[in-house]
């Protein structure tokens, strides 16, 4: 009975692991939004300089990692230097921070997780290859179950992106003006779908890989028997 447990337990912490680790790396990696900003040209739009655009989103990074305590910044702005950032969008930040410190902690508890159902599942003497078929299944259903949450993100974005917004946050702060509020033209829709775009194209593709290799595991197994 614990081995059956610890055994699913890991492959479910596995597969949640390599999904956060991936949607972490597209969303807070400042060169994909960077590369965003280059298409867009939000530069132009904010009146500062591609230099400024790429120092206040690394600003912007660091204080989220917990590498920076203010948003204080400052910038020539049009030719004059004022504060980046309204009140309601600091406050807001602060609000992304804090979710943010939670989804790391939340990620470690996964990871702790794991790392015990690991060990479980080598005291237990737990065969891979023996387990291959049950794998397959698990992952064939998670990524069917990723794709389709992924479809139904896409196809309804911002009625998914309202519901995502309003169980995260308990205030309307994040209802940003996409014309005139900075933080907004910083991290626009178009980063966001980006990112998750790419992170579930690369989680899919490595768990189909995975697939592929156990499933050739198995047919040699079979050749050998």
């Amino acid at each position: 009975m614990i081995k059956n447990i610890s055994f699913f337990i890991c492959i479910f912490c596995f597969l949640i692991l390599v999904l956060v680790y991936n949607l972490n790396y597209f969303l807070m990696n400042p060169y994909e939004c960077i590369e965003i900003h280059e298409i867009l040209g939000t530069a132009s739009k904010l009146k500062i300089s591609e230099k400024d655009l790429n120092y206040t989103v690394n600003y912007i990074y660091d204080y989220l990692e917990d590498k920076r305590t203010k948003l204080d910044l400052v910038l020539n702005i049009d030719g004059k230097k004022e504060y980046f950032f309204t009140n309601n969008e600091l406050i807001h930040m602060d609000d992304v921070k804090n979710i943010y410190s939670s989804y790391c902690y939340f990620t470690n508890i996964v990871f702790v997780v794991f790392l015990v159902s690991l060990v479980i599942n080598f005291f237990y003497k737990v065969n891979i290859f023996e387990n291959s078929k049950k794998i397959i299944i698990i992952f064939s259903c998670f990524i069917s179950f990723i794709v389709l949450l992924f479809a139904a993100l896409i196809i309804n974005f911002n009625n998914s992106w309202t519901f995502i917004h309003e169980l995260l946050f308990d205030n309307d702060l994040w209802m940003l003006n996409p014309f005139s509020d900075r933080l907004f033209m910083l991290f626009p829709k178009d980063f966001f779908i980006n990112a998750i775009f790419k992170s579930i194209i690369c989680y899919v593709f490595f768990l189909i890989s995975l697939i592929v290799c156990l499933a050739v595991s198995i047919s040699e197994l079979l050749v050998s028997d």
